[in-house]
């Protein structure tokens, strides 16, 4: 008679598609769940410990330099389990930070192209299990929904899952293609589509509208779970742990995958055409967002924008009241944008900001989700992320003195900084989300609030590319 093992612990690490959200959820009818906060569902209670690590938007180089991977390195024992679920960010290469190449062994550091997939893999997680006497577990990323060999992470630079399975064929380590299950699964099943978030949906019978094509819901995350642990290799371990006998339930689940609290936004989008009177120069249009629209005024002349705010708006932190002169954005670009600016008065805010959605001369407080280079009252780089306000660092506040701003997107990542003199504000958003409102533009602003009145001066907005998604 076998004896079972008495506890076991298992850490987990990844992206987007295995965190937890719940520091930052989503305001999404159906919002993202990764598969990592589902495990527990399908392990003994009393005989196991999951310990979620992954971070969203990290690829498995950049998630070395975040604090849970050193909390990983103090705390993974002998015993222990590791799952690791990496591949989906290390394909962004345009983002050198993420990206890995995915064509040398485990046992190259690096090519002329950047560091080595298998290499990062084995050496920082694998090798860190086993010299720890823990057992690691490699997972392929979960396919994104749709056709095409970008699903199933083949890029230009090589395949992805391919890589991991080979390392785990090289190194005798335990591996799950979730690659190849969710392929196999997503072909042969049309309720694979409601696996995946969705920012809202539409008619009285809310069918789910506004997909996210990479990321799961909850039921997806309890299916991609029970589906990863039911098909851990025989000679694992880590399979005594595992509760096998009630798979997720449709039904049920996609019920409780169901935000109550979400609310839909009465918004119809920004169309060009209809507001030719608010066009300032080329693609460049005006608006005055929450406040009194007749109290601001707009300007444009040899290169320099003046925005003025209406004084009854208060700075941007108190609802999103501002104007400002914006372009439109689709989601699907990479950009980067820089300013200079100074203000006649040290009250509200100004600078560059990027956000989800804008509404013309309209007396509404959005609360969807943005990111500034910006100053406001000692303040830099005000961003609101899942409802929370926050700033970015301290940064003084000078009346009719120049500030520099530069806001830059890649993919998921943005990064927003502010400058003047010698002091430098800098932040990077990994993993904002730009669809929660308006699911296919985003919107960047040289906005001024708090009565205020901002000269933009240098402008520069360049589309630098088409982002490579989740």
């Amino acid at each position: 008679m076998s004896v079972l093992p008495l506890k076991c612990r298992v850490y987990v690490v990844g992206d987007s598609t295995v965190c937890d959200y719940g520091a930052k959820p989503d305001n999404y009818y159906l919002p993202r769940f990764g598969y990592g906060t589902q495990l527990y569902n399908y392990f003994n209670a009393d005989r196991s410990q999951i310990i979620n690590l992954a971070l969203s938007g990290r690829s498995s180089l950049s998630f070395l330099s975040e604090r849970n991977y050193t909390l990983l390195k103090n705390s993974l024992s002998r015993g222990d389990y590791l799952i690791i679920g990496f591949g989906h960010n290390d394909e962004k290469s345009a983002d050198k930070a993420r990206f890995t190449d995915p064509t040398a062994d485990f046992k190259t550091p690096a090519t002329v192209k950047a560091p080595s997939f298998q290499y990062i893999l084995y050496e920082y997680y694998v090798k860190l299990a086993v010299d720890r006497g823990a057992i690691p577990v490699l997972c392929t990323p979960i396919v994104r929904y749709g056709e095409g060999q970008a699903c199933v992470h083949v890029t230009a630079d090589g395949d992805y899952a391919a890589a991991i399975l080979k390392l785990a064929e090289d190194t005798a380590t335990a591996v799950v293609d979730l690659t190849g299950l969710t392929k196999k699964y997503y072909a042969e099943h049309a309720d694979a589509e409601f696996f995946h978030a969705f920012t809202t949906y539409k008619g009285e019978d809310k069918t789910p509208d506004g997909m996210d094509r990479t990321h799961l819901n909850k039921l997806g995350a309890k299916q991609i779970a029970y589906m990863l642990l039911t098909n851990l290799p025989y000679d694992c371990p880590l399979k005594a742990f595992v509760k096998s006998d009630r798979p997720p339930d449709t039904a049920t689940d996609f019920a409780d995958a169901v935000n109550t609290g979400y609310e839909k936004y009465d918004y119809n989008g920004f169309n060009p055409e209809r507001y030719r009177a608010n066009k300032v120069i080329g693609n460049w249009y005006k608006t005055a967002v929450g406040g009194n629209a007749a109290g601001c005024g707009f300007g444009y002349s040899d290169g320099k924008f003046t925005v003025k705010s209406c004084a009854e708006s208060g700075i941007i932190a108190a609802g999103d009241t501002f104007a400002a002169v914006f372009v439109q954005i689709d989601e699907s670009k990479n950009f980067t944008a820089s300013a200079k600016a100074k203000a006649g008065c040290a009250n509200g805010a100004f600078g560059l900001m990027l956000r989800d959605d804008v509404y013309i001369d309209a007396d509404v407080a959005p609360k969807s989700n943005f990111v500034s280079a910006s100053v406001a009252d000692g303040q830099a780089n005000l961003s609101r992320e899942a409802s929370v306000l926050s700033c970015g660092g301290r940064i003084e506040f000078t009346s009719d003195t120049q500030y520099a701003f530069t806001v830059k997107r890649v993919g998921q990542v943005v990064e927003v900084t502010v400058s003047h003199g010698d002091k430098t504000v800098f932040n990077r958003f990994t993993d904002v989300s730009f669809v929660g409102v308006d699911n296919t533009k985003m919107y960047l602003c040289l906005f001024a609030s708090g009565g205020l009145t901002a000269e933009f001066t240098e402008v520069s907005f360049k589309i630098t590319g088409e982002a490579q998604g989740a």
